[in-house]
């Protein structure tokens, strides 16, 4: 999640960066996805074309109103913490903590949902950000520790450390989130929901390789 703005620069990015969002939001419910340029999202939002590629590489990127994601303290502090269950599952937690920094807290993520939802070709953009996701964690898992104490996650998660293995887990965990965030994008990423679909996600792929394996 994000913090709030603190300083005056930072409230007025903030502020600059929600009026695109709804300009471009409001300008694709009234014309459609198709119809709804950059040049009138801009002159919508009252800023230039070029203000707006500051804020947004694409108008998908300012209609669906996301950031791109990050790997806090925190989420890596509470990633190393726990000790308990198969790596997998952590591994798949810690995918979805960091899916959620992509939320800005100023949409709601029922007008992003409805807007999926009504424009189904806005879901691979969506993706995209997923994809984003298992790049920093791929990164995160296959890097060592730059202190001379050569720290490996891998080794912290009692696995093999090698580029295959930091893959194969994170092609097992981002298979279980992809299919978690299917089913129920809003539960997924619902603090409230999240822990009880990523269960009963990893539940049906147990299920599955117990009895195909």
């Amino acid at each position: 999640m994000h913090n709030p703005p603190t300083s005056l620069r930072e409230r007025k990015r903030a502020e600059t960066w929600l009026t695109i969002h709804q300009a471009a939001a409001a300008l694709v419910r009234e014309k459609g996805l198709q119809h709804a340029t950059v040049e009138e999202i801009a002159a919508t939002a009252g800023v230039s074309q070029r203000t707006f590629f500051n804020y947004f590489a694409t108008k998908e990127e300012a209609i669906l109103g996301l950031v791109p994601p990050r790997v806090s303290d925190e989420a890596l502090a509470a990633f190393r913490a726990e000790t308990e269950g198969p790596a997998f599952e952590r591994v798949v937690r810690f995918l979805l903590s960091i899916l959620r920094s992509t939320l800005h807290p100023g949409v709601p993520f029922a007008e992003r949902k409805a807007l999926v939802r009504e424009h189904p070709e806005l879901r691979r953009h969506a993706m995209g950000y997923v994809s984003q996701v298992e790049s920093l964690v791929n990164d995160l898992l296959s890097d060592r520790a730059e202190d001379g104490t050569g720290f490996s996650e891998l080794a912290s998660l009692g696995l093999p450390d090698s580029p295959d293995t930091a893959r194969a887990l994170l092609m097992l965990a981002g298979t279980i989130m992809r299919f978690a965030y299917s089913r129920d994008p809003g539960a997924a990423l619902s603090d409230a929901d999240a822990e009880a679909e990523i269960s009963e996600a990893i539940t049906i792929f147990r299920e599955v390789f117990e009895a195909t394996l």
